[in-house]
């Protein structure tokens, strides 16, 4: 990456990052095009490509922008106190918060868990990290209150299926549907708990 990026306004920045991120969360690494980046954008391929020497350190950079981003929103905002499904809530409450400055960064994170793309995978897989270990710290020390016939490995796949699948739902206007996403989260929750304890 070109450090004279920083250089830009923050409002060029904002849109080259914005645009990036928009491509990368709704068709991964591979499918990502810059045509596609430049078309959302309006911001010519020549200047992508003057600040990023190809699409790989574009996803690296954008990856990494927004991993920060949201963990320092997710230490600076997460509650105390709460039961799992209560975390749970926050941590995607978080990630809409942060959609209010990156719009498709929710999606972006839930992409870059999932990606697929060898070379893709192996350029983040550190940030990744940091971002899967920064949400998985409000669960620390947390006391183990579920009911003996609740599989938690099972419990936490159906979140993280039904948080994908109400994502990806509230995107399908084009715009990120933040107060259905976290209303449908949240009925959601209620009836995984009374379920759980």
């Amino acid at each position: 990456m070109n450090d004279k990026f920083f250089d830009l306004s923050k409002e060029k920045q904002d849109k080259i990052i914005n645009g990036a991120v928009k491509i990368f969360a709704i068709n991964g690494y591979k499918k990502a095009s810059t045509d596609d980046m430049v078309r959302d954008t309006g911001v010519s391929k020549g200047l992508w490509f003057h600040y990023f020497e190809n699409k790989l350190g574009l996803y690296t950079f954008v990856s990494d922008y927004i991993i920060r981003f949201y963990c320092m929103e997710l230490s600076s905002m997460m509650p105390e106190g709460g039961d799992y499904f209560k975390k749970i809530y926050e941590i995607e409450r978080i990630k809409v918060e942060v959609s209010k400055f990156y719009e498709y960064a929710p999606m972006l994170l839930t992409t870059l868990v999932n990606e697929r793309d060898e070379e893709a995978m192996n350029a983040v897989k550190g940030y990744v990290r940091t971002y899967l270990e920064a949400i998985a710290a409000p669960f620390e020390n947390l006391p183990d209150e579920f009911s003996p016939d609740i599989n938690t490995d099972i419990l936490d796949m159906t979140i993280n299926y039904t948080t994908y699948g109400l994502m990806k739902e509230a995107y399908l206007t084009g715009r990120f549907a933040r107060s259905e996403y976290l209303g449908s989260l949240q009925a959601y929750l209620d009836m995984m708990r009374k379920i759980a304890y």
